[in-house]
């Protein structure tokens, strides 16, 4: 198994140029944004002086298409003992999936991650059909969805897509007064289980949902996230679309407010 570890030969006051302790080879100069200097704080509590590292498990070369392999993240700082890994949702990491959802009680009581698609959730909906309904989703390619695993478990995820994949957001009416150009992407739900709170798991999802939109070709990328400052402390659980904070360590800016604790923030990659 051929293991690419990436490193940043600069300091972040500069345009840093990436390149790999394995064969030396530059992977570009980091201008606005670069996923491994990016990829910098780890949220939910995690110690602000992490750092992460990527590389592809099968020897493949960076491409501008999605990948389905498995990827490393590893957390350093207080948790540099921990290495995740991150693969996509397909068909064969849906059990993988599945079990972390019915481990957490179908996700916000039976959501199965679907309320970002089409299909919504709520009204005239059950845990079963939404179960179904993501089933096929995934068959018939129509989600791209990374999970990350600690060892072979799966601990959480993040979800993107096109907006014609995942249009349905929070507060849309509001997002709908006051939209612009539509982006070439979202981020829409950003989940970790109860007992991986707090180890970085939403920032290396995130981190590699990043990774696979620059592997596809990039473009404006939205997401939806609760602000969390200036207000009492809000269940990890409740953040379903990850707090500020956490896009903004990724180079994601304010674009305007939807909601009372609620933005639309973007970058572009």
């Amino acid at each position: 198994m051929h293991d690419e570890r990436a490193s940043c030969h600069q300091g972040h006051g500069g345009a840093p140029i990436l390149r790999s302790s394995v064969r030396g080879q530059s992977l570009g100069r980091c201008n606005r944004f670069c996923l491994f200097c990016a990829a910098v704080h780890c949220l939910e509590g995690a110690d602000l002086s992490d750092r992460f590292w990527f590389g592809e498990s099968s020897g493949r070369g960076l491409g501008s298409r999605l990948g389905r392999e498995s990827r490393y993240v590893r957390p350093l700082g207080h948790t540099a003992g921990m290495t995740f890994t991150t693969r996509m949702l397909t068909p064969q990491t849906w059990d993988d999936f599945a079990a972390l959802v019915e481990a957490n009680n179908g996700v916000w009581g039976g959501c199965w991650c679907m309320g970002f698609h089409p299909e919504g959730v709520g009204a005239g909906h059950t845990r079963e059909g939404n179960r179904e309904a993501k089933r096929r989703h995934v068959t018939r390619g129509t989600v791209h969805q990374v999970l990350v695993y600690d060892g072979d478990q799966c601990v959480g995820w993040c979800q993107f897509g096109s907006p014609p994949e995942l249009p349905n957001i929070k507060n849309r009416g509001a997002y709908d007064r006051g939209a612009g150009d539509p982006p070439d992407w979202r981020i829409g739900c950003v989940f970790t289980s109860a007992k991986d709170r707090g180890k970085g798991v939403a920032a290396a999802a995130v981190a590699a949902a990043l990774d696979q939109i620059k592997r596809a070709g990039g473009g404006v990328v939205e997401a939806y996230p609760e602000q969390t400052g200036q207000r009492t402390p809000q269940r990890g659980a409740y953040l379903h679309t990850g707090p500020e904070e956490l896009y903004a360590q990724y180079g994601f800016t304010r674009v305007r407010k939807i909601a009372k604790w609620r933005w639309v923030m973007r970058t572009k990659i």
